[in-house]
């Protein structure tokens, strides 16, 4: 898929796909059983009726095979839902600010400008230990709480080090605009000294 058109796109990338890996799993999984029984049961070879016989000698497969369908359907519905959110998702780092885009019209999530940014929090939670995943959140000056929220970040150190640098651009660039950390974190236990945790 395509990135969404942007000038000077320094990172651009859809959330990690073991973030969709449970949705995938019952989505298409359960959905491929689910096939697999309901056709094994118009075959005969699961127990129950095989089919019943209406008018005009017409055989219609049993309720059970029936009912094992539209769960089917609506397994593999859920799967399918699952993988367009995912990549309609855009984790985006332009040279002057980081976006996130979600949904199919592609419409910017609160995009914050590097110059904003006061501090930098990744969490790795303990199943992306060992690939280069994690979510990255992104405090303004103006705020206590996260302005931006990217979860299942791939290419983690790439996406932290590309902000990291970008920060420090417009800091040598301006460096009257001094970067304050949000009174919120100023006062409690994330204090920092304006830079964050770069």
């Amino acid at each position: 898929e395509d990135v969404p058109h942007r000038d000077a796109v320094e990172y651009a990338d859809n959330p990690s796909w073991l973030s969709s890996a449970p949705g995938y799993l019952l989505g298409f999984g359960g959905g491929g059983i689910a096939s697999l029984c309901a056709l094994l049961s118009i075959l005969g070879l699961l127990d129950g009726p095989v089919s019943s016989t209406v008018g005009w000698s017409v055989t219609l497969p049993s309720e059970f095979a029936l009912g094992l369908a539209l769960v089917a359907l609506g397994l593999f519905g859920f799967g399918l839902w699952t993988h367009i959110q995912r990549t309609h998702t855009w984790y985006i780092l332009t040279e002057d600010e980081v976006i996130v885009k979600r949904g199919i019209l592609d419409a910017p999530t609160n995009p914050l400008q590097y110059s904003m940014i006061t501090e930098i929090e990744v969490d790795r939670p303990f199943i992306y230990r060992f690939v280069d995943v994690g979510t990255i959140r992104l405090y303004a000056a103006s705020t206590g709480d996260h302005d931006l929220l990217m979860r299942s970040v791939p290419r983690r150190e790439a996406a932290v080090k590309t902000i990291k640098h970008q920060c420090r651009e417009v800091d040598s660039s301006h460096p009257h605009n001094a970067r304050q950390p949000s009174q919120a974190h100023a006062q409690g236990s994330r204090a920092t000294d304006g830079r964050g945790r770069r």
